[in-house]
């Protein structure tokens, strides 16, 4: 037993010419060495975290014990993984922790400013189209929000059961194991995610380019304004608005943090304006219509189906989106046990509230036939309300998506920083600035995608084709929340919902991944074809890791990961608050 542990130590000591200083530095790992388990509690399973991919049951068993990234991988026994470790530490013996900056302030903007982007604006149309009258509109809008609640309060109890980053990857992971992880992340992370986000950028320059190009024509009903903008010059905006956000999240965590308060203030105040400028203007004759249906018309025309309530319920979650995003940065909250609760509470209502008012002043002033033509709903109103309401309305609808790529930017790096701890991508991508403490190698790839999806020409029908997918991540996770209380049944839960609510949201999220079949079903197997091809990169990158076993990619991966480390001064990330 001396021999082998005096063999472990002697190969965990080495030497190499740091990059910092210039100058040779040795490095003892001999005191990271684990020599004894950590003691079992009573009824309860303990065990180390692993880097391994290890099954479902092994992961579970390696809950809330874990103090940092070296002992973590030090309880694999494998030579590989303290080799590993002493390879991708650099010249930093100590890593970094993450600290916990974001409030519950911050919280709430984050998932507020995640959720409201161009969905009210744009949405209502696709929303009226199925649902048809004014009244079941508005209560599909309603039970969207309780719907977007009872989600977020399955995702609350895993966020403060489960203390670490990642969100949906990380609780598929821990509840079905590496595989299962991979295989609803993969895609999310190298085409969903830069894809969503690319689209939110254009949307961005679509609307900041309106007030200066003369629309094209007006229909003879004036309810649709088209405008014609050169889309290189929509492209560049677009690129613009990501490259500043990368720079301010790679800047401060802090900085990104009050950037999304101010935005978020603003999308709040705008809503507000929008819906008192509509009860107090005076209306025309056309908008006076509008507003008689809606005192006496409510539920005229309402559609009673299970396809057309479904329909128009797809078209109001894709307006949600968002309201998991917490999730994805459960590492960096302070006090997450009482902060994500009250997030909840705070966000989901408040969004819901906006959402219905704005839906209402819609109605107000446009005819149904006249949302239903309409390309962009809120333009449409703000015109018919005044020339200068309608003016500034693009404006306000860049700003929202202007703050939204904040958002968006912030949790989805965060994503792929998680994925890469679980050593499904290049270890570079999990290192962390060593004075902000920001991930900005994750951070820099995901805008880098992001530029590279506003190459073609139309990416929306790439996103429609993947989107329905996300309803069938969810399933699995509130599965997996139920399967986590039967297999961890004694491992406290700092909260805890009704088991109904995940049994309920289990149904209602593969109620909306089957809609996609029935009206689009050649994009839906494309969408389902593009998640299944996961399994063979699963098998020869992560399983058996064919790409990794040539010297001279590992020596050429090790320069590279140094590289980045003296370019961006960024280190590894401890893992502290890996405890679950």
């Amino acid at each position: 037993m001396e021999g082998r542990e005096a063999k472990h130590i002697a190969l965990a000591k080495f030497t190499h010419n740091t990059l910092f200083t210039n100058r040779w530095v040795q490095i003892d790992l001999e005191s990271l060495l684990v020599e004894e388990p950590f003691p079992l509690e009573a009824n309860e399973e303990r065990n180390l975290i692993t880097h391994g991919d290890n099954g479902p049951d092994d992961e579970l068993q390696k809950l809330d014990l874990a103090k940092n990234v070296d002992e973590l991988s030090l309880a694999d026994n494998s030579l590989e993984s303290k080799s590993f470790i002493a390879e991708h530490r650099g010249n930093d013996t100590s890593g970094e922790t993450i600290e916990r900056r974001i409030g519950l302030v911050h919280a709430v903007a984050l998932v507020v400013g995640a959720i409201i982007g161009s969905g009210i604006f744009i949405s209502p149309r696709y929303v009226v189209r199925s649902a048809s009258s004014i009244g079941e509109t508005s209560l599909v809008w309603v039970f969207g929000g309780v719907l977007s609640f009872f989600g977020g309060l399955c995702f609350c109890e895993l966020g403060t059961f489960i203390k670490r980053s990642g969100g949906k990857y990380i609780y598929l992971k821990l509840a079905f194991g590496p595989f299962i992880g991979f295989l609803f992340s993969w895609i999310d992370v190298w085409v969903l995610d830069p894809c969503s986000f690319a689209i939110l950028s254009l949307t961005f320059g679509v609307y900041a380019t309106k007030p200066f190009f003369p629309s094209r024509g007006v229909a003879s009903d004036n309810s649709t304004v088209k405008y014609h903008q050169p889309m290189m010059l929509v492209k560049l905006l677009a690129a613009c608005s990501i490259c500043i956000f990368t720079a301010i999240n790679c800047i401060s965590i802090r900085l990104a943090a009050r950037v999304q308060v101010v935005f978020t203030s603003f999308k709040i105040l705008a809503v507000a304006s929008i819906v008192i400028v509509a009860l107090i203007q005076p209306l025309s004759g056309a908008a006076k219509c509008a507003a008689t249906e809606l005192n006496h018309n409510v539920f005229s025309g309402s559609a009673i189906s299970p396809g057309s309530i479904g329909h128009a319920f797809y078209s109001v979650m894709w307006a949600y989106q968002g309201w998991s995003s917490l999730n994805s940065i459960t590492e960096e909250v302070k006090d997450p046990e009482k902060n994500f609760p009250w997030t909840l509470m705070i966000s989901i209502p408040l969004v819901t509230l906006c959402y219905v008012l704005m839906n209402l002043a819609y109605f107000s002033v446009l005819t149904k036939q006249e949302i239903l033509a309409s390309d962009a709903v809120a333009l449409t109103f703000a015109s018919r309300l005044s020339p200068v309401f309608g003016a500034i309305m693009p404006a306000i609808v860049s700003l929202s998506c202007f703050g939204s790529l904040n958002s968006s930017l912030f949790s989805s790096s965060r994503m792929m920083f998680s994925i890469t701890r679980e050593k499904q991508l290049p270890s570079c991508l999990a290192m962390v600035h060593r004075n902000s403490q920001a991930p900005i190698p994750a951070i820099l790839m995901r805008a880098f995608l992001a530029l590279l999806m506003l190459l073609p020409t139309n990416v929306g029908n790439l996103l429609n084709w993947l989107m329905f997918v996300d309803w069938l991540i969810y399933r699995f996770v509130f599965i997996g929340l139920i399967w986590l209380r039967r297999k961890k049944a004694t491992i406290p839960r700092p909260f805890q919902v009704n088991v109904l609510i995940p049994i309920f949201m289990t149904l209602v999220s593969l109620y909306f991944a089957s809609i996609p079949f029935i009206s689009n079903p050649v994009e839906s197997v494309f969408g389902l074809v593009e998640r299944l091809s996961g399994i063979p990169a699963y098998f020869v990158f992560i399983e058996k890791k064919w790409l990794f076993k040539s010297e001279r990619l590992s020596r050429l991966s090790s320069k590279v990961s140094q590289l980045i480390q003296v370019i961006l001064n960024v280190v590894p990330v401890q893992g502290e608050n890996w405890a679950v």
